[in-house]
């Protein structure tokens, strides 16, 4: 697949007079995919997350680059995949660190001999913090007013942790009672610790509710 020239321009931007606003912009133009930045909108509007909004716009940029390589109808990458979806288990395999080097490599090959161009489609994909300063500074587009405020997500994230925290106190108590756990009086506490899979950066749940931003805030910025 061999896409269009990158646009920089003003006459290659959104189809009017004004250049690309970002990468975001830039990549639906680059794979003639203008109609997926409408679609964006409308996720976020209908409160999905960010992450969740740049997964859908790198799965359907590959499906444009398979569309135009006409890669449907290649039976050696349909052998190397494991989905039914070809075009989401192609961004799987290129994207997620999890795929092994020699399923990712076997992936890549097989892409390039059917005429995509790998590297060019790699660069391409978006990470959920560019998308979100696409959706939030160029477009300014904010989620419905009847989604959660973030108190409700709060209460919900720590209500949840002391239900957890309830329910072992509850069972290891029996377990003491009832000679299982040959231990004096124990007490429970469920530390909830989350990783960023991007930026590495490590919360516990009231670190990250108290911050609400990692390392990708500034570390992705020259992706936008």
């Amino acid at each position: 697949m061999t896409p269009a020239s990158d646009t920089s321009g003003p006459e290659d931007g959104d189809g009017l007079d004004d250049p690309p606003c970002c990468k975001v912009q830039r990549t639906a133009s680059r794979f003639d995919s203008m109609e997926l930045l409408s679609e964006l909108s409308t996720k976020r509007r209908a409160g999905d997350s960010f992450r969740k909004i740049a997964a859908y716009f790198n799965q359907n940029i590959v499906a444009r680059a398979l569309e135009d390589a006409d890669v449907e109808q290649n039976r050696s990458l349909h052998a190397a995949l494991t989905g039914d979806e070809i075009a989401e288990d192609v961004y799987e395999v290129l994207r997620h660190d999890s795929t092994s080097d020699i399923k990712r490599a076997e992936v890549r090959a097989r892409l390039s001999d059917a005429g995509v161009d790998v590297s060019t489609l790699e660069s391409a994909f978006v990470s959920h913090v560019t998308t979100r300063s696409h959706l939030q500074n160029c477009v300014e587009v904010t989620p419905d007013e009847s989604l959660p405020p973030f108190d409700q997500i709060t209460n919900t994230t720590q209500g949840a942790r002391s239900r957890a925290v309830n329910v072992i106190q509850s069972t290891i108590d029996r377990g003491v009672e009832n000679g299982h756990l040959q231990t004096g009086d124990l007490e429970v506490d469920v530390s909830v610790q989350m990783r960023c899979t991007d930026c590495g950066d490590t919360f516990y749940l009231p670190e990250l509710l108290d911050q609400r931003r990692c390392s990708c805030t500034t570390s992705h910025s020259h992706e936008t």
